[in-house]
């Protein structure tokens, strides 16, 4: 594939009004259209599955949160795990697109 000079440019320091986009280079901002796509760029693709042994209290506590979010335990777990190894900042901006998204999706579901 012969680069031209934007998508040589693109790989630099961000211009303003991009952000990092799907292809992890600095370009206009796109949309995600699903939240599965937004998950996939923030935090990569679940590939590995991970067994956890844990105190019946905290298994009940932690299925209650994820309840009350109103999301699967895997997914809440998998938020808290970002949150924490990944930073606050990083989560923010992977909930607000996640936000964006399944709000889009109500909106199109109501017309």
């Amino acid at each position: 594939m012969r680069q031209t000079s934007a998508t040589r440019l693109s790989a630099g320091r961000p211009k303003r009004g991009e952000e990092m986009n799907r292809n992890r280079t600095w370009g206009p901002r796109r949309p995600f259209s699903t939240a599965r796509a937004a998950n996939a760029h923030f935090l990569g693709k679940a590939t590995e599955n991970v067994k956890l042994a844990l105190p019946g209290t905290l298994k009940r506590e932690l299925e209650a949160l994820a309840e009350q979010s109103g999301q699967p335990l895997s997914d809440y777990l998998r938020g808290v795990l970002a949150r924490q190894l990944l930073g606050e900042g990083h989560y923010q901006r992977w909930q607000a697109e996640l936000a964006r998204v399944r709000q889009e999706a109500g909106t199109h579901e109501q017309e």
